[in-house]
């Protein structure tokens, strides 16, 4: 793998129980103490529709392993005790839902989860989980190709950084088409770093995307290497973090 310029925010994404809790907890530290500004650990969900196949493969081996959402925060707690790392938890609605909203919000402050990406939430204004993270979490402004013309309204509120998802499945040149489109009207409306998702087993990110955006979430490359690496996971993403961070 060829490092990527330090002056880009990496994200780290990493699927909670793959291969077991108590390597999620490692694995936080590990990437905390590698360098990351920020890790996404995304809860393992029975029908994603928003996540590529190395998060698809590795919800499957989280969720045959019992991983739920009590276990990932206690493993989220166990990594409190090393590290402060700001962490975003990658969740689907209804996991929260059932969870309960206000009981959710308040747990995911309570362990200083800094920010909630919900990758289905409704649309509709009276949606309660808005509502009760805003006390003490930030809930990701989110951007798509269906958002071009309609971008204001979504990054008015945001807080520490908007989100930019292309088409799931899209390669390079698309990838960078998509952004070309949408980065410019985004920084009409805000100051706020924007971070792409990048859903590329390659690296490094190709400049036509690199060079646009403040920062990468990669949700492909460290998915794979766990998978490969298992116990040794910890050891191995945060190698890999390394190298891509120069």
């Amino acid at each position: 793998m060829t490092n990527m310029t330090a002056t880009k925010t990496i994200v780290p994404v990493i699927v909670a129980g793959d291969p077991s809790l108590t390597s999620t907890t490692e694995q936080i530290i590990a990437l905390s103490e590698a360098g990351a500004k920020l890790v996404a650990v995304s809860v393992p969900f029975s029908d994603p529709v928003g996540d590529g196949p190395a998060i698809q493969a590795a919800d499957v081996r989280a969720l045959a392993a019992g991983t739920n959402l009590p276990g990932i925060f206690s493993a989220i707690e166990a990594a409190r005790t090393k590290t402060q790392v700001p962490i975003q938890l990658t969740i689907y609605a209804n996991l929260a839902y059932k969870y309960g909203d206000e009981k959710f919000a308040k747990k995911c402050a309570s362990l200083g989860v800094t920010d909630v990406l919900v990758l289905d939430l409704p649309g509709q204004e009276d949606d309660p989980l808005p509502g009760a993270l805003a006390a003490g979490v930030n809930l990701v402004a989110v951007v798509t190709t269906n958002s071009l013309g309609h971008v204001a309204p979504i990054v008015a509120d945001a807080k520490n950084f908007i989100f930019v998802m292309p088409i799931p499945g899209s390669g390079p040149e698309a990838t960078a088409a998509q952004l070309q489109q949408l980065v410019p009207e985004i920084r009409q409306h805000t100051d706020l770093p924007v971070i792409a998702e990048i859903g590329l087993p390659i690296t490094p990110v190709p400049a036509p995307i690199l060079d646009q955006v403040d920062g990468v979430y990669l949700d492909t490359i460290f998915p794979a290497v766990a998978a490969e690496a298992g116990q040794d996971a910890p050891a191995k993403l945060q190698a890999v973090f390394k190298q891509l961070q120069g």
